[in-house]
Formats: C-alpha cells, sequence, structure tokens
C-alpha cells in the first residue's frame, strides 16, 4: 500500500470518526431531550382531591380527562422510555465503533511511522 493510499485510508478513517462522534453527541441531546419530557410529564399528574369547591358533575369530567390524560401520558411514557433505551444501546454501538476505528487509525499510524522511518534509513 503506497503512502498516498494509507493517507487517504487513514482520512477517511478519521472522517467516519468524527462522523459518529457527531452522532454520539446527537443522541446524547435526544436522550436529555427525552429525559426533560418524561420530567415534565411525571410533574403534570394532578390530585382531583386538591380542587377545592367544584361542582359533584364537574369534578368527575375533570377526572375522566385527567384519567384519560394518564393513560395517553403512561402510554408516552413507555414509549419514550423504549426510545431512551434504544438510543442509549446504539449510544454504545456507536462508541464501540469509533473505539474500533480510533485503534485501526492508530495501527495505520505506527505503520506510517514505520515506512517513514525505512524510507530515511534507505
Amino acid at each position: 500500500m503506497s503512502e498516498e493510499s494509507i493517507s487517504k485510508f487513514t482520512e477517511r478513517i478519521t472522517e467516519g470518526i468524527n462522523t459518529l462522534k457527531t452522532e454520539m453527541r446527537e443522541l446524547r441531546k435526544s436522550i436529555q431531550g427525552f429525559d426533560y419530557e418524561l420530567n415534565v410529564i411525571s410533574s403534570k399528574d394532578i390530585d382531583i382531591a386538591f380542587l377545592p369547591n367544584i361542582p359533584n358533575q364537574m369534578a368527575k369530567e375533570i377526572e375522566t380527562d385527567f384519567s384519560y390524560q394518564n393513560q395517553r401520558q403512561e402510554g408516552v411514557f413507555e414509549f419514550l422510555k423504549k426510545q431512551i433505551k434504544t438510543m442509549t444501546l446504539e449510544n454504545s454501538e456507536l462508541e464501540q465503533k469509533c473505539a474500533s476505528m480510533n485503534s485501526q487509525l492508530d495501527i495505520l499510524k505506527e505503520k506510517i511511522g514505520k515506512k517513514r522511518l525505512n524510507s530515511f534509513a534507505s
């Protein structure tokens, strides 16, 4: 392999690593966003007992509406938990790929360094 092709290969690996790092940052931002949404959803749970002086029919309607909203929120909450789990796994996979590419890049750099030493020696 010529030094030029090794150099191009090294550039492609470096670009790949940078792309993986960018994707990891985006995943982390998404995970933080989901964590924030989960906190907002769980903080919106309201106990009907704390609503004073509301006629019974209106209180029942509100309670029904809150029950429906809580069911929807629980569904969203479960969906978001699954998304976070998936994104965390994807992030781990990206970190492993990045580490692998970094080690390949180190090996290439070492080979290039040895070739340069050999070319100076001859």
